[in-house]
């Protein structure tokens, strides 16, 4: 697997990745400026040039006033002894305040007197302010010694302040938006400008794994910048606005105050200018100094999560950002610590077989490497069944050992594929030896419709999977399936993109598998998906599958979505499957995100319904914010009509304010609860600890009663 890493870091261009807004809701509506946040999340806020407040403000958002009485507080920083220190616009001066909100003179400083940061051994910088084109800084000591540290000329109107890890200072300028970096012996240089035309461009600023980060007050948003000077937008569209969710397409409203907590990994700002009742955040990647990030068409083909998830088809960001896509995300020690399904910068649903998640978030510590999922939402979210969290294992050679599945309450459980537990050796070849156990400790086979216990994978120098060879339950002999398949082959073209599935016999001949296939060629699309799929018999010669069609090809827009789905024949010649269906047509909202409608007709482009049902088009409708809100099935007759394979006519998905996911149902014609056919269930109910963490889900059948889902992958 560590090949994968090498081959990867080839590929990998620089950039930001897009994160996720969230609100903590007040209970008091506040006027807030620079803010100080606890390891376990309460903050300090102060309320600004015209206040006279210091906010506390616990994690579930209760304020009380921690301290009053002073003059225009702009800062506020906690110092080693404990204590906090502000700085007071309108006083000239700083005050200290002990941990009961006791307020004392500290320091008296020159006018405007505005953010500040602390040195290694607690000095304490301050940047003045009062809006006349000049400007300095000023350095106060442990004992409230105050000496003017710099007046540079570079230096207009400064705000925003922070040391980088070799002890420079950066610092913001109000109004022209230039950084001004000022290296230990004093000299000066302009890092960067950060982007805008306003006349106040900036607020405060905080260095994070040296990585600037700095709020653009009446540009609505907040950038990154790198040490190099490297400018990128973190979060905010430039338009003004309260919102929450993906942070690149969010519109936010004069942010101003900054804060990284590095216990839960996130940056708190705040707004200037008007009252409000919220403090947003934003949650940051694991080692934030140098990430890379990488963007592919498609995932590699994988069957065992043992695998490194891999791209397929490089792409390059700007045509990236144009079209359905998947962004991964490195840290600096090249571990894959994020990939999202994105289009034009939002993530779009998607699941395939073992990358269940829109969005998945992985961590490291120690020798665990921990998976976390989310979806479009912004949300955690369950996947496969009720996953809520995955948990790798790995050796002293980075070779991931075992894998278990934890549900939202944090007990084992088994996935969709009634596995509760991955046991890997990797041998001395290279090739990796896989057991999968249920939540007895069971062996169980790889998946449904797949034949394989223990199992061994063969890699090729790119960590892409070329051989899987069955071992049976005790793993100790090559051992053929109920269908008389001991090995699988796996083809590749030039970009990682999955072109052949091809089933062996126990001595290496060609021979069709539990599906009456034995191989399958795939021409790949421009971009994701396959444009045709071919069927092959054992004996190299054209295969009619047992669904009644020998080539399935695909029709894609700009986006890449597939917009058809068509069946031929061996004489190359459209036909109908056995269900009665020769072309399947799908539409799209009109920025790609979302499915409307799936239609079926005839290979001869008259509407049909498919065969055992009345189902001619299934169709999505949505809210006014554009998320889908129902999808049901409708006759040539346009009548709604049930899914007889599900039992349900209608999905219906339900939101909360705060754009959750709180509730999905399966309906009947009469808009009646309903339980799907297979789950056994008619409603998944959706309970939050906080703006993204589950805090439980739970089943009930359409008579009320509360149960468990039986989960089947769909596959």
């Amino acid at each position: 697997m560590k090949l994968l890493t090498q081959f990867l870091l080839i590929l990998f261009s620089i950039n930001l990745c897009a994160q996720e807004i969230t609100k903590l809701q007040l209970d008091q509506i506040i006027f807030t400026d620079g803010i100080f946040v606890e390891k376990d999340g309460t903050i300090y806020a102060t309320e600004g040039w015209d206040g006279d407040k210091i906010y506390e403000v616990n994690p579930n958002g209760k304020i009380k006033v921690f301290a009053s009485g002073l003059k225009g507080p702009i800062d506020i920083a906690k110092g080693k002894d404990g204590f906090f220190y502000v700085s007071e616009w309108k006083g000239a001066q700083l005050s200290k305040i002990d941990p009961k909100g006791n307020v004392n003179h500290f320091a008296t400083v020159k006018p405007g007197p505005g953010p500040m940061t602390q040195d290694a051994l607690g000095n304490l910088y301050v940047t003045h302010n009062v809006n006349d084109g000049k400007g300095n800084i000023s350095k106060i000591t442990l004992d409230g010694q105050v000496e003017i540290f710099s007046e540079d000329d570079k230096l207009i109107n400064p705000g925003g302040i922070d040391f980088d890890s070799n002890g420079n200072l950066y610092v913001s300028n109000f109004n022209n938006a230039n950084i001004v970096k000022i290296n230990p012996s004093g000299k000066s240089s302009i890092l960067a400008t950060v982007p805008g035309d306003k006349q106040w461009r900036t607020g405060h600023l905080k260095i994070i794994d040296d990585t600037i980060y700095i709020t653009a007050l009446m540009d609505h948003r907040i950038y990154r910048v790198s040490l190099a000077g490297k400018v990128e937008t973190l979060a905010g569209t430039g338009e003004q606005g309260q919102g929450v969710g993906n942070a690149l397409s969010t519109k936010l409203a004069n942010p101003n105050g900054l804060f990284f907590n590095e216990e839960s990994n996130e940056l708190y700002f705040t707004e200037a200018f008007a009252k409000t009742g919220f403090i947003q955040k934003i949650k940051l990647p694991d080692n934030q100094n140098t990430f890379r990030s990488a963007y592919y068409a498609g995932i590699a083909f994988r069957e065992t999560p043992y695998a490194n998830i891999l791209g397929t088809r490089p792409l390059p960001k700007e045509k990236a950002e144009k079209v359905n896509h998947f962004q991964f995300d490195y840290d600096k020690e090249g571990k894959l610590v994020r990939v999202r399904h994105l289009l034009n910068g939002k993530i779009k649903p998607f699941s395939d077989r073992f990358v269940r998640g829109s969005h998945i978030e992985i961590t490291y510590q120690g020798n665990q490497e921990i998976r976390t999922f989310y979806n479009e939402h912004g949300q955690r979210c369950v996947v496969s069944g009720d996953v809520y969290k995955s948990i790798f294992t790995t050796d002293d050679n980075g070779d991931r050992t075992s894998l278990k599945f934890y549900g939202v309450d944090g007990n084992p459980i088994e996935n969709d594929f009634r596995i509760a537990s991955y046991e890997w050796k990797t041998n001395l070849d290279g090739t990796v030896v896989e057991k999968r156990f249920d939540i007895d400790g069971n062996i169980q086979r790889n998946r449904p419709g797949f034949g394989y216990y223990i199992t061994k994978f063969t890699y090729d120098h790119r960590g892409l999977l070329r051989l899987m060879t069955n071992l049976g339950k005790e793993g100790k002999e090559i051992t053929p399936d109920d269908a008389g398949i001991a090995h699988t082959k796996i083809g590749y073209d030039n970009n990682a993109f999955f072109v052949q599935w091809l089933n062996l016999d126990k001595n290496g001949k060609p021979k069709r598998g539990m599906s009456n296939i034995a191989e399958i060629k795939y021409t790949p699309a421009p971009l994701y998906e396959h444009e045709s799929a071919t069927f092959v018999d054992a004996d190299g010669k054209p295969q009619t599958t047992n669904w009644g069609a020998h080539i399935v090809k695909y029709t894609f827009d700009n986006y890449g979505n597939a917009t058809s789905r068509s069946f031929y024949g061996i004489d190359g010649k459209p036909v109908n499957a056995n269900n009665g269906v020769g072309l399947i047509k799908t539409t799209y909202t009109a920025d790609g995100m979302h499915q409307v409608n799936r239609a079926y007709f005839t290979m001869n482009n008259v509407p049909t319904h498919i065969n055992g049902t009345e189902i001619h088009e299934v169709r999505t409708d949505f809210n006014t914010n554009n998320k889908p809100v129902s999808r049901s099935f409708y006759n040539l007759s346009d009548s709604m009509v049930n899914d007889s394979s599900l039992g349900y006519a209608t999905e219906k998905w339900i939101y909360d304010s705060q754009g959750r996911l709180i509730e999905r149902q399966f309906l009947d014609i009469q808009g009646k609860m309903a339980d799907h056919s297979t789950w056994g269930i008619a409603r998944m109910v959706y309970t939050y600890l906080n703006d993204t963490e589950l805090k439980s889900v739970d089943y009930y059948k359409a008579n009320g009663s509360k149960d468990q889902a039986v989960w089947n992958p769909r596959h």
